[in-house]
């Protein structure tokens, strides 16, 4: 009950901390075995995933920082990282019918941008504005993109855009 209502509930709250706790305690009940096992295999390489993530982390953000197209356009850039949680590795191995190395999303960033407001823009709450607004923050993500593109080669048939696809 709490895997198919509370947890995906949760989830469309934007309850992120929460879904994954409940999903993974429920897990944990009801795939012991399945769980116990993931679970040591991922804190096995829990060091060697944080120090991926920093690495990352550090690299895109000092590239990032160095863009001069973005300064005076952004007010600020967090870039955060993650690591997939145990039920969800174990979800996607069963989708897949893979092992934990066929899952290729185990870390991953986020960046988040906080563009600077555009005066001429904020001014004109026009259907104009307002779309000549949302043309200049997907150009910010899209080069955003192409900077992390830059630092790391996608894999084919797996990049999802939901830039001009939201989820």
């Amino acid at each position: 009950e709490t895997l198919e209502i509370f947890s995906p509930l949760a989830h469309r709250m934007g309850l992120w901390q929460y879904k994954t706790e409940l999903a993974d305690l429920s897990f944990s009940y009801l795939f012991p075995n399945e769980f116990h096992a993931l679970s040591a295999t991922v804190t096995s390489r829990l060091l060697s995933y944080q120090n991926t993530l920093a690495s990352a982390k550090a690299q895109l953000e000092g590239e990032l920082q160095a863009d001069e197209w973005l300064h005076g356009r952004m007010r600020s850039v967090q870039v955060t990282g993650r690591t997939k949680s145990v039920y969800s590795t174990w979800k996607k191995m069963q989708r897949l019918n893979c092992g934990i190395d066929g899952v290729n999303d185990l870390v991953a960033l986020r960046v988040v941008l906080n563009p600077e407001e555009d005066e001429r823009l904020s001014l004109m709450s026009t259907p104009l504005g307002t779309q000549q607004r949302d043309v200049e923050e997907k150009s910010l993500c899209y080069h955003v993109l192409g900077k992390v593109h830059g630092l790391y080669t996608p894999l084919p048939r797996t990049l999802k855009d939901y830039i001009s696809s939201p989820k």
